[in-house]
């Protein structure tokens, strides 16, 4: 089969431009939208919040339908009704969430997804939590183990380390699946730098920033969907008999940490780009003399064969 049935869940900033350039490959693409008839089944008792999710989820079907994307009703919030496309690959790009929900809506996922699909879930470097001068590689941390987590231990953004832990070790229960650790997420009308511009006291000025650019996230999974297509290439040769074989040649990483090979420190990189942008620069607190953590992307490098680089803003 050389184009796929996908289905992502999670059409926002990173899975819709994922979705239209899977598209635009060949393959069929399927993407999530809320159920907009869900908030107003309250009638007349419905409230102007349940009016808003109801427009915006009529406004991402017609969305996705304009880029020629099939629409699949899938409330990430009310994962209960357990309703799956077909799909031999299914992307989960949802941010995080401290909320119960998040996790259970993960394991309705893995529960009622085809399991011989390859499940490619978006996690976060944040699962490796604050340390000064830490090399961050993939193996140094185990999808589910929470053994180095302290209670309490929050990751950036207000979210548990426990749960980007735990929402990884469900992920890593389906037997074909790739962990995706993304570290700071820049591109298209998103950067950090807008949200720290005119800001006064900011710590660490000498950590390295560990950041990746929308489009080498697209491109990471071209690539490990490419993977696939050549492993149903090399089955049709080879016999049906191959097929685990082949597949386990093919998908030799599990979880990928997934960050430029640059990291620059935070002073540096952000004044540039502030200056770049023409906005105000970020201040920091030149006495605070901490560093930070490295993430380590030789897996990523070897996959995609160019070590990403941190493009203009």
């Amino acid at each position: 089969m050389l184009y796929k049935r996908i289905f992502i869940i999670g059409c926002g900033w990173l899975g819709l431009p994922l979705a239209i350039s899977l598209k635009n490959a060949g393959h069929t693409v399927m993407g999530s939208t809320r159920d907009a008839s869900r908030q107003m089944e309250a009638g007349d008792g419905a409230t102007a919040g349940d009016v808003g999710s109801s427009t915006r989820a009529k406004s991402k079907f017609k969305e996705l339908e304009a880029h020629g994307l099939r629409p699949f009703t899938f409330d990430f919030d009310h994962p209960d009704s357990g309703a799956m496309p077909s799909a031999d690959v299914v992307i989960i790009t949802v941010p995080p969430s401290s909320s119960t929900e998040y996790i259970r809506a993960l394991s309705v996922i893995t529960r009622h997804i085809d399991p011989n699909c390859h499940l490619i879930f978006c996690s976060t470097t944040s699962v490796y939590g604050e340390q000064d001068d830490l090399l961050c590689t993939e193996d140094m941390l185990s999808p589910g183990d929470l053994s180095s987590v302290d209670n309490p231990d929050l990751a950036r953004h207000g979210t548990p380390r426990k749960v980007l832990i735990e929402a990884e070790g469900i992920i890593s229960e389906h037997k074909n699946h790739t962990i995706l650790r993304l570290a700071g997420l820049y591109g298209p009308g998103r950067h950090p730098v807008k949200y720290l511009s005119g800001r006064s006291g900011l710590s660490k000025p000498n950590a390295p920033v560990n950041l990746i650019h929308q489009s080498d996230i697209i491109q990471l999974v071209h690539a490990l969907i490419q993977a696939d297509v050549q492993a149903d290439v090399d089955n049709v040769r080879s016999g049906q008999q191959q097929k685990m074989q082949t597949l386990q040649s093919h998908r030799t990483f599990d979880v990928i940490n997934v960050c430029s090979g640059q990291h620059p420190t935070r002073k540096d990189y952000y004044s540039s780009v502030a200056l770049a942008l023409g906005i105000p620069a970020p201040q920091f607190d030149l006495s605070d003399s901490s560093g930070g953590k490295i993430i380590d992307n030789q897996k990523l490098v070897k996959i995609l064969g160019y070590d990403p680089i941190l493009k203009d803003p």
